[in-house]
């Protein structure tokens, strides 16, 4: 990633006056990125990443001006000193070289980086996981509408802080974003991060929420989702135990499961999912 970001908000708020209208060109300059209590996640400007950027200017803080040009609206986060950090995901398929966050009648451009991921290739040895039966996929489309929906849910919230704890000790055998062969044959891409560790190795929730789903499903084996607010939703796959049920508030670092190889799996690991708005976005921008 490039030591210098391009375009520096600050100076761009004080050309806005200049602007006339929306189709005004945006300008490349700096962004302030100074740290604070919206930190997290790291600002990423690259496909399965997220873009996190400050707006010092007070005038700028109604949250109805301001959205994305590329069809999302970003999310926004509240400092302490009532600053706005506004956050964007970036879809892994984003194919294009910049996007368009409009505030006001003023455009800001954001350059996309290129980002390369690894293959992997994995065995699978139960020919169902593979090639579901015809029962099986009944069952998977069914689970895929409520997963679908369940990602994309949206709670009103001024989260103040996005920082995670690492949720599970272990190692991370598979990072975000690579690009799978089950058996040779190729799959979606990875959207989350796999921490291998021993069966019953136990797992705490990174962050506070409330619990939208502990079930078991076909692919993912026991699982559980947890929202955030603010459009924040993590999951975590192939327990073999969750202690929490679908409704329960759960606090930063409470015991929520342990390890298991429930699902499509090649052995114990936790597969951990984050998604803003319903995007799959890299869970190690939000840890420390």
């Amino acid at each position: 990633m490039k030591n210098k970001i391009l375009l520096a908000l600050l100076i761009f708020l004080q050309s806005c006056s200049a602007l006339n209208s929306p189709a005004s060109k945006a300008k490349e300059q700096e962004i302030d990125l100074t740290r604070s209590d919206c930190f997290f996640p790291y600002h990423a400007p690259y496909p399965g990443g997220i873009v996190n950027i400050k707006i010092n200017d007070k005038k700028f803080q109604d949250i109805e001006e301001i959205y994305a040009l590329n069809g999302k609206d970003p999310a926004l986060c509240i400092t302490n000193n009532n600053d706005i950090h506004l956050l964007l995901p970036i879809p892994l398929d984003y194919k294009k070289s910049k996007i368009i966050v409009q505030i006001g009648r003023a455009e800001l451009s954001i350059p996309i980086e290129n980002k390369k991921y690894r293959e992997s290739r994995i065995n699978i040895k139960d020919e169902n996981y593979v090639n579901p039966s015809e029962k099986s996929l009944k069952r998977i489309r069914s689970e895929s509408v409520e997963l679908e929906t369940t990602k994309k849910i949206m709670t009103p919230s001024k989260r103040k802080n996005y920082e995670m704890l690492m949720p599970v000790e272990g190692l991370v055998s598979s990072e975000f974003g690579v690009k799978r062969f089950i058996n040779d044959i190729p799959k979606s891409r990875h959207t989350g991060m796999d921490i291998a560790a021993p069966k019953g190795t136990l797992i705490k929730a990174p962050l506070g929420g409330s619990v939208l789903i502990s079930e078991n499903f076909f692919y993912r084996g026991n699982v559980i989702f947890i929202d955030h607010g603010n459009g924040l939703i993590s999951s975590y796959s192939h327990l073999d135990k969750s202690y929490i049920e679908s409704g329960e508030v759960v606090t930063t670092g409470q015991s929520i499961g342990v390890v298991g190889k429930t699902g499509r799996v090649t052995g114990p690991h936790l597969h951990w999912e984050i998604m803003l708005q319903g995007v799959p976005i890299d869970p190690e921008l939000f840890l420390r």
